[in-house]
């Protein structure tokens, strides 16, 4: 009976110490390298991070965040002349065109430090001409718009006109809309109005910068 005793609680130890050590899934450790998207007060910012006057200093945690961007300060202002995120999305809210100045092949104007392609804030894929800086929060980079009267009532983190006026719909979280149709490649959703509309107000030369139908900001 004693051996028995002192079998079972070896095996019990032996359990524990094997689950300890098991390593976190590939379906869970992606996940913690993401910031991640919280706006409890659905004012249009980050509550887990954004960096207003883009020192590199996350304004919420008072630390340092990783990024490839420079301080650039040229009249001694104390904010960042290349790069601010005051709503926290991780693109950057002074421009969105692909530049390169450490010539990595990845976007300096995204916050993507392990240059995998991906938002190391909110997780989004992004492409060069498509930084989805119009998907989270007060600022819509893509148009260097800021909403005055942020509107979010279904918790999405995006303002709702915007999102009303793209038809957003990502139940996939592949940061693609998925009511969103192109099969001749033209950058305008088949058969759809408000795509259509966004084709005959475009100026000459003028490309839709949001690829999903979408038209100019409110």
């Amino acid at each position: 009976m004693y051996n028995f005793i002192i079998g079972t609680a070896f095996a019990v130890d032996l359990i524990k110490s094997d689950t300890s050590t098991t390593p976190l899934s590939t379906k869970d450790s992606p996940k913690s390298q993401f910031i991640g998207w919280l706006d409890q007060n659905k004012d249009g910012i980050n509550d887990k991070f954004h960096d207003y006057n883009g020192d590199g200093i996350n304004d919420v945690t008072k630390e340092k965040y990783e990024h490839r961007s420079k301080f650039l300060d040229k009249n001694k202002d104390r904010v960042n002349d290349v790069f601010i995120d005051k709503d926290g999305d991780g693109v950057n809210d002074l421009e969105t065109k692909f530049v390169d100045k450490d010539k990595d092949g990845i976007n300096d104007n995204v916050l993507d430090y392990n240059k995998d392609g991906i938002n190391d804030i909110t997780g989004l894929k992004y492409q060069k001409s498509d930084l989805m800086g119009y998907r989270y929060g007060i600022v819509e980079e893509e148009l260097k718009k800021t909403h005055s009267k942020f509107i979010d009532e279904n918790n999405d983190g995006m303002h709702d006109p915007v999102a009303k006026r793209m038809s957003f719909q990502d139940e996939d979280a592949d940061g693609v809309n998925d009511k969103f149709v192109d099969k001749n490649g033209d950058g305008i959703s088949d058969g759809r109005r408000f795509g259509q509309r966004m084709k005959q107000g475009q100026g000459k030369g003028q490309q839709n910068r949001y690829r999903h139908g979408g038209g100019k900001g409110k």
